[in-house]
Order: structure tokens, then sequence, then C-alpha cells
């Protein structure tokens, strides 16, 4: 029996809560299938704990310990929980256990398995849209410079609404770009620039990769120094795909500026109002622009 063919039988017949070996494994390279009430998949042991944390779609690449033969083991798991695609996914766990040339592949897993996740995450395209890392820095460093002015923001990371941030009374929908010189910004929705009869303010941050930047794991410590809840960043930023232990997090930008927009009457904007009787046509059901910020006046929020 081949490996592939054995992980798709293992799949199939491990009981809930059980950790079978793979047999066509070396030894000196060893994998477990393992089934769980929610998930199902394989693991690798790991020479000492580390933090991993990535998914998309139904697949998750995370560390945890399991119990094997009596004792705890931490491994580097590959699960899903969609059983209609585990003779798929078997495929995946074959290449995913496989050591390769004398073990160089599994040695390659374990020490940079964010490398190993990205490729196959390019290969086979991600299902969900992700938030880049700088996108998320805008958003956190917003909550930065509210929480300095005395505010107490809201962060809606957690419950998606319409605009980023909630505080004092006025929204925030902040915008974050890589681009050194361009301003445009694209709006999502007619509703993300929509007032609500409160004012609102449209941030925008341009960053860039930087060694000697910030990471969004900084910028969680820096806003619990000050005050912030840690659970409920956390719970925000799992939500949107940045759990701790995901790589994303780990990735480093320098803010070279942060403008503030009041938009409020005479901004740039399309939402009901903008239509005749100050209802959007029925037939109409999402708008999507952009808006070129050259020209129009803003505060400068930069430290």
């Amino acid at each position: 029996m081949d490996m592939l063919t054995e992980i798709r039988h293992l799949i199939a017949e491990t009981k809930q809560n059980y950790a079978l070996p793979v047999e066509t494994a070396k030894n000196e390279f060893p994998a477990w299938v393992i089934r769980s009430r929610e998930w199902y998949g394989i693991g690798v042991p790991l020479e000492k704990f580390i933090e991993v944390s990535e998914s998309f779609a139904n697949v998750k690449l995370w560390s945890n310990y399991i119990t094997i033969e009596n004792k705890e083991v931490p491994v580097l798991l590959l699960t899903s929980d969609v059983e209609s695609l585990r003779y798929e996914f078997a495929a995946v766990c074959a290449q995913f256990v496989d050591p390769g040339e004398d073990g160089r592949e599994r040695r390659r897993l374990i020490s940079e398995p964010a490398s190993w996740w990205n490729n196959w995450k390019t290969l086979l395209g991600n299902a969900v849209h992700e938030k880049t890392p700088y996108s998320v820095l805008g958003e956190l460093k917003t909550l930065e410079k509210l929480l300095d002015e005395g505010c107490t923001p809201v962060w809606a990371a957690k419950n998606r609404s319409t605009q980023d941030i909630e505080a004092g009374g006025c929204s925030y929908e902040v915008k974050a770009t890589l681009n050194r010189y361009d301003n445009t910004v694209k709006i999502n929705s007619q509703f993300q620039l929509q007032t609500n009869n409160k004012p609102l303010y449209l941030v925008f941050c341009r960053f860039e990769p930087s060694d000697n930047g910030i990471s969004v794991s900084d910028m969680v410590n820096m806003l619990v120094s000050k005050g912030a809840d840690e659970n409920i960043l956390n719970e925000g930023l799992s939500t949107m795909g940045f759990e701790p232990g995901s790589s994303a997090r780990n990735e480093k930008y320098k803010l070279l500026e942060i403008r503030k927009y009041h938009a409020g009457k005479g901004f740039p904007r399309i939402d009901a109002s903008s239509f005749k009787e100050g209802k959007l046509p029925h037939e109409i059901t999402k708008i999507t622009y952009e808006i070129d910020l050259t020209g129009l006046e803003y505060s400068n929020w930069n430290d």
C-alpha cells in the first residue's frame, strides 16, 4: 500500500479522538492521522512547540499537543472540517507527510511551516477574501490615535459593521495603501461612507514594507499597554484571519503618513442621497467606486 492510499484509508477509518500512525512513513519521520469531533487531518511531530495558526477556506495549518502512547507530543497539524472532500484532502496530506530525499522536505516543513503553507495557498488560491496586514495596521493605528486623544474606540472587526471604528459619537472608515504617490481609495459599497447622522471621517494611511517598521503583533502589544482589551483585539483579528501564530501578524511596515478627512457635506461620495428622491433604484444592488483624494482638505494625523 502506498502512502496516499493508506492516508485515505486511515482518514475514513479513524475514530473520533484517536490518532493512528501512518505505517508507510519512515520510522525517523513519523506521522499520524487524527480525528476529533470537529475536524480530521494529519500531524507530524515538532522538535519543540512553536505557535502556528494559518487558515483559508476549509483547511487549517496549526500546532497543538496530542497524546501519543500516553505522552504529550507537540505536533504540526494540517486539518479540514469538510468530510465530503476527504478523498481530495488526503492528497495534500500525503505531500505534507512526505519527508523527501534524506528527510529534506520534512526538515523544511518543520523549520518553515509558513513557507510551505504559502506555497500551497498560492497554488490552490485563497477562497476567502483576506485583509492585507497593512490594511489591518491602518485600523490598529487609528485605534491608537483615538486612544491617545482620550476616546474609547469600538473596533468593528468582529461584527463587520459598516464603518471600521466608532468613537466619541463619530464613525471612522480606514483605508491603507503601499503606493507612495497614489491618493486613490476604493469604496466597496454605497453604505461605506454613509454618515447615519453622525460625523464621519475617512482615515488614509500610507505604508511601506520595512524590517524597521511595526507589525500587527507589535500594535496589539502597544494598544494593550494603552488600555485596550487584548481579548477583544485578538477576537477581531482572528475573525479577519490574523489568529495568534499567523505569519501575517509579524509582517512589518513603516507608516509614512496618516491623514484624516472629514467626509461630511461636500465630500465626494455616492450614497442613497445621490439619487432622485434620496433612494437607490431597486435595480441597483451594490455600488463600488474610487475617490481621488488629491486636493481634498485633510488633517495630518502623523506622530
